[in-house]
């Protein structure tokens, strides 16, 4: 049986370099989806791990997008 990766930005660590390194895409992320993403991390960092920000991947445009959980977010998303 094949396991799946959760899609949260800790767990992009496991694979090559080339793979985690998110180039900065032209499209700008949604409001919704920033904050489930930060949503996300948060409960990865009251578990001790560093979680500064996390990727969102589009399928489409097979694009990476960075997003950083800056406080603004994370009140947002609190």
């Amino acid at each position: 049986m094949k396991r799946h990766q959760p899609t949260m930005a800790s767990t992009t660590r496991r694979f090559p370099p080339s793979e985690t390194q998110p180039q900065d895409a032209p499209i700008q992320a949604a409001l919704p989806l920033r904050v489930e993403l930060c949503a996300q991390g948060l409960p990865l960092e009251d578990h001790g791990y560093r979680c500064s920000e996390g990727v969102l991947y589009f399928a489409g445009s097979k694009e990476r997008v960075r997003i950083p959980f800056d406080e603004e977010l994370r009140s947002l998303t609190r």
